[in-house]
């Protein structure tokens, strides 16, 4: 009974036993094709990744690596790969990146180029390294994974490029040229202290553009960069500003800043000469001329764009001037600014209140008799003082103010003819100066007629003074205002006659009541007996045509009585007779019916020429 017992006791045991080393086993076979699966996993990700991979031994010795890792070499085979010892490769910089890892346990990142023994070739590589470790934390080696920067690096350096450099002709652009010059002012002090910077525009480059075409154009300025590619010193910049803009920059280039504007000068003169002779397109060859502004670069000009905005100043000025080159100066940027200034004043509402005329006397030469008056604008700036027309006149016409000016110059001459009236003092006429663009305007002759008929005066004491080049330039344009204002009884006067195109057809064709010499005559009158001549047979054929003759600028008394000589029914008007005066002078000088006096007068220097 006992032994039964005991054997169905070990039975179950046994049974139990197998029941349990069953389930151990399904389990333990479930956890090894887990890890199986899970090897199969990281081996396949190890392989197909992307980025190459390459396990490596204490001794630099490639154990293990990923596909990618093949191609990036150029696929050779496992056998060549295998056990490779990394210390055969040329690139030494790989080597103490991956030995620094074994030695120090730290992970390292590397970005820079890598030479391939194998393609024989240079790469951009972003590498990755770290230390590997066995169970007991001890280095055994080392994991390398990098990524190929090659194409997105030669990327950037190609748009970088695109962004420095002009696409046209390949020279760098103000970006360049700013960098350019960033270095240059930040760069220690040399013995060779002073660098120079030429600006410079084509002449005549945008009729090329608008004749031949713009690809045409192009192939011009291509040119005209291969020669300044060969002109430029070694040691010199070129770059292509915009447009038809060139830049040169020469560093370090001087030990004195006269030595810098000798050679300055002498690049700019062999510039335009090679201009003149070099440049070829197809059949044409091209005589081509360039307005350059010169900058002798300090080492207090810390400033990039202002090195760039006065070396832009000093080329307008030479292309101003049409001369082949001008030196940025100091006082080019005060007219410069005082210039932007005035203009933005002139676009003030308040520009007529703060207008005022002054009126030079006219006298007849012969009997000494008051017989009209010019009248001459000036602008009591509020903030820069009583301005003389030169000063902004020419820049009222460029921003289309001079039409405002010139509208009120009129309406305060109406006032003053219709005021000498009213007090039974007639004086003949008031001349005004008016500019070309005022003239072209199509409401010009009518707003001057609407202001002849508000103040009831007789038109025929209105003289209207232009230039005889306006004349000229404009004639055609000009010519029916002129005839309409004619019929209406307003008078006209050519001023400033001899020192333009002094074309005496025109004097026929346009039959003014008054002709002005000008005073460039009066002065070397009596220094210059073909001057005397001159005026004498000037006044002889203005009489002739029906003129009547005003001698300008009269200064001194032997002035006046050379003049007398000469022709003694001119008028005169000079410092010599009166200087301009302001209304309530001149109102005074009319109500008291004043007569030249000699007596009275003493040389005076009649320096500027007043008018509007």
């Amino acid at each position: 009974m006992v032994d039964a017992l005991g054997i169905s006791l070990l039975v179950v045991m046994l049974a139990t036993i197998a029941l349990t080393t069953r389930k151990f086993m399904q389990r333990t076979r479930t956890q090894k094709r887990t890890i199986d699966r899970k090897e199969e996993e990281l081996r396949a990700l190890f392989e197909q990744t992307p980025i190459p991979v390459f396990y490596f031994d204490r001794d630099l010795h490639v154990k293990k690596f990923n596909q990618a890792f093949k191609e990036f070499f150029g696929n050779p085979n496992d056998f060549e790969l295998r056990d490779f010892d990394i210390h055969k490769i040329q690139d030494k910089r790989m080597i103490t990146l991956l030995e620094s890892v074994i030695q120090r346990g730290k992970e390292v990142e590397y970005d820079g180029p890598y030479y391939s023994s194998y393609q024989n070739q240079e790469f951009r590589v972003l590498a990755k390294i770290v230390p590997l470790y066995n169970d007991e934390k001890q280095i055994i080696g080392g994991i390398a994974s990098f990524q190929d920067k090659t194409l997105e690096v030669e990327s950037i350096e190609y748009l970088e490029k695109l962004a420095a450099h002009d696409p046209l002709t390949e020279l760098g652009n103000r970006r360049s040229l700013l960098r350019a010059l960033h270095k240059l002012v930040s760069s220690s002090p040399t013995e060779r202290r002073f660098s120079l910077l030429y600006y410079m525009d084509l002449n005549q480059f945008k009729p090329i553009n608008d004749t031949l075409g713009h690809n045409f154009g192009d192939l011009v300025l291509q040119e005209v960069s291969k020669l300044l590619r060969s002109l430029a010193p070694e040691e010199g910049n070129v770059f292509r500003y915009g447009g038809d803009e060139f830049v040169i920059l020469h560093s370090h280039c001087c030990y004195t800043e006269e030595e810098a504007r000798q050679r300055g000068v002498s690049f700019a003169k062999e510039l335009n000469r090679r201009l003149r002779r070099e440049i070829f397109v197809d059949q044409y060859h091209l005589s081509m001329h360039a307005s350059i502004g010169i900058i002798v670069i300090t080492e207090d000009m810390k400033e990039p764009d202002e090195i760039i905005r006065h070396a832009d100043i000093a080329m307008y000025q030479a292309k101003t001037h049409k001369s082949d080159y001008t030196f940025y100066s100091v006082d080019m940027d005060k007219r410069r600014k005082k210039s932007f200034f005035l203009r933005q004043s002139l676009s003030s509402p308040d520009l007529t209140k703060q207008l005022e005329l002054y009126y030079q006397p006219i006298y007849a030469m012969e009997c000494h008799q008051l017989v009209g008056a010019e009248a001459l604008v000036r602008w009591k700036h509020p903030k820069l003082g009583r301005l003389m027309p030169q000063e902004f006149i020419s820049l009222a016409v460029e921003c289309g103010e001079i039409g405002r000016i010139g509208n009120w110059v009129r309406e305060e001459v109406c006032r003053i003819l219709k005021y000498t009236e009213a007090q039974g003092d007639m004086i003949r006429f008031i001349s005004v100066n008016i500019d070309a663009h005022e003239l072209g305007n199509k409401n010009f002759t009518r707003g001057l007629w609407q202001q002849i008929e508000r103040h009831g005066i007789d038109p025929s004491r209105i003289v209207l003074e232009i230039t005889e080049n306006s004349l000229v330039d404009n004639f055609s344009l000009l010519q029916n205002n002129i005839s309409a204002l004619k019929e209406m009884g307003i008078r006209w006067a050519i001023d400033d006659f001899g020192v333009g195109y002094s074309s005496l057809s025109y004097l026929q064709r346009l039959s003014f009541s008054i002709l002005k010499i000008d005073r460039s005559f009066i002065a070397s009158l009596l220094e210059d007996p073909h001057t005397a001549f001159l005026v004498s047979h000037i006044g002889q054929i203005a009489i002739h045509l029906g003129y009547k003759i005003i001698a300008e600028g009269i200064e001194t008394e032997a002035q006046l009585d050379k003049l007398l000589k000469i022709h003694p029914e001119m008028m005169c008007q000079g410092f010599f007779c009166k200087r301009p005066m302001k209304e309530s002078q001149f109102l005074q000088l009319v109500d008291n019916k004043y007569r030249l006096s000699k007596e009275e007068k003493s040389g005076c220097t009649d320096s500027q020429k007043t008018r509007r």
